[in-house]
This record gives structure tokens, sequence and C-alpha cells, in this order.
């Protein structure tokens, strides 16, 4: 039975991801996107929701947040993670990072999940 259970929570988990993950054509949607100053609900507007976010303040008290958007090529096996980055709701910066998913890093993933599942059972 927890068997069940844990692959069940697997599987839903792993959609509920992989929703938020663009396909990637032939380039970054973002390749030809310049315009800084854009405000953060244009984006979001133009973009969808981010796969995640994260929020501060800088010293003056001004609401710093970087958005997170991930795409990837299925042929390359290539994730492109980039990063818009907002102050007090004004586009100020952009930046993009490469990560190869390879399936050994998958597998370990799921060999550390069901190794902390099983510690709580």
């Amino acid at each position: 039975m927890k068997k069940i259970f844990l692959l069940i929570f697997f599987l839903i988990s792993l959609s509920a991801f992989s929703q938020n993950i663009i396909e990637l054509k032939s380039s970054s949607i973002f390749v030809n996107f310049n315009q800084l100053g854009i405000s953060k609900e244009m984006f979001i507007k133009e973009f969808g929701n981010p796969i995640a976010k994260d929020m501060s303040y800088d010293k003056e008290r001004n609401i710093n947040e970087v958005l997170y958007y991930i795409e990837k090529d299925k042929k390359e096996n290539l994730l492109i993670i980039s990063e818009f980055i907002f102050k007090n709701d004004e586009l100020i910066e952009q930046k993009c990072n490469f990560k190869f998913a390879g399936l050994d890093d998958f597998l370990k993933k799921i060999s550390d999940d069901l190794t902390y599942i099983r510690r709580w059972n």
C-alpha cells in the first residue's frame, strides 16, 4: 500500500513540476526580448507565471524580485534557466543559465526523494 501511495505521489509531483517548463523550439522565447523597464505585470501577461521567484528588500527598502523561467530542449537534454530581476515591479536585469539534465541526475533525485520518504514512515 505504501509503494502505491509513493508512486502516485511521485507521478503527481512530477506532473505538477513539468507543467511550468516551457518546451524549447529552436531558440529561447526570450532571445529577442529586450525591454528593460517593462512592468512586472506586463511581463507576466506576455510570458505567463514563473516557475519560482525570490524576493528581498535592498538597503533603501526597495522590493527586489527575481522571476525564474525554465525552457527544455529534449534533443540536447538542455535546460535554459532565465532570471528576470525586478526592482519595485520594473524589470532591471535579465540573466540566463544553462544546465544539462541527464538521466543519472534524475534517478539520483528519485532515489533521494524515496530515501527521505522512507525515513518518515
